[in-house]
């Protein structure tokens, strides 16, 4: 199974949800997200964190 790990650090609220922003990554590429929208309501669930990580997973990758 394929499989990718992306960094994202809080960048701004909204009114319902918090805005992510992908950190740079160690190749130096551009972004494979870019900006990521939570939930507040899943983000306490959290415990309101900083920064998540987002895994992204391919399960017929080839």
């Amino acid at each position: 199974m394929a499989e990718i790990t992306i960094q994202l650090k809080k960048e701004r609220e909204t009114k319902n949800t918090v805005r992510f922003e992908e950190t740079e990554n160690e190749e130096g590429n551009p972004p494979l997200v870019g900006t990521l929208y939570v939930q507040k309501w899943a983000l306490k669930r959290l415990g309101n964190p900083e920064k998540v990580t987002l895994r992204l997973e391919a399960e017929n990758a080839e």
